[in-house]
């Protein structure tokens, strides 16, 4: 069974955020810098924060047991001194279909971004094989310069 959470992203600081269910609400505490919440379970967003973005956790970690969610970037574990400022990074994210694939709807990889002396490459699949090798190097909201 697959583990329900999400993240939501905030610019600037607030005291609180409310998710609700139809019978209950929630009150989650954002983090000391006031920037990242983690929920758990599935709620709606309602009132003010409804147009923040919410990401969902993949149900995959990386090689350091980081959860992966929408919204990451990873790249793979660098080997040595050169690939740690010469490599692809990829972000991932949830691709619901379009008008001329119907198969491999769900969280994927794509959007790469060559560093260095890295030009061009393959997006690795979005497989636990793969991304347990990988490593969650940011976000798309506080490191847009990685994607």
């Amino acid at each position: 069974m697959r583990e329900i959470k999400f993240r939501a992203w905030l610019e600037g600081t607030h005291d609180n955020l409310t998710f609700s269910e139809p019978t209950m609400d929630y009150n989650v505490t954002l983090s000391q810098e006031g920037f990242w919440c983690d929920v758990e379970g599935s709620w709606d967003i309602h009132g003010a924060y409804s147009t923040i973005p919410i990401m969902q956790f993949t149900g995959l970690h990386d090689k350091n047991g980081t959860p992966i969610y929408e919204g990451d970037i990873l790249r793979e574990e660098p080997k040595n001194d050169w690939e740690k400022t010469n490599y692809s990074s990829f972000e991932v994210f949830f691709h619901d279909g379009d008008a001329n694939v119907d198969y491999n709807i769900g969280f994927t990889m794509g959007r790469m971004k060559c560093h260095g002396a890295i030009a061009g490459g393959y997006t690795p699949s979005f497989k636990p094989k793969t991304v347990n090798e990988m490593i969650v190097i940011g976000n798309i909201y506080e490191n847009p310069d990685l994607i």
